[in-house]
């Protein structure tokens, strides 16, 4: 795996993308329950989605977290 250096900063936008599992193309036909994981994300973790695209396979979002270090992926 690379050894990407990522800057986490507080007040700062984040880019990510996720894939299904073996890109199965699953979240088109699932739109409500993504949304409902959405919802109960946003309960754990502080954050706004400024824009996300989300096709049969993947999906791609900008989110603003409130704190950085609660981001999941903070380290």
């Amino acid at each position: 795996m690379p050894n990407y250096k990522r800057v986490f900063e507080d007040g700062y936008s984040y880019y990510l993308t996720v894939v299904t599992h073996r890109r199965n193309p699953i979240l088109i036909e699932n739109i409500t329950l993504l949304r409902q994981s959405f919802a109960v994300s946003m309960q754990k973790y502080s954050y706004r989605i400024e824009a996300i695209v989300v096709l049969p396979d993947h999906f791609h979002m900008i989110i603003t977290p409130q704190n950085v270090k609660e981001y999941p992926l903070y380290y």
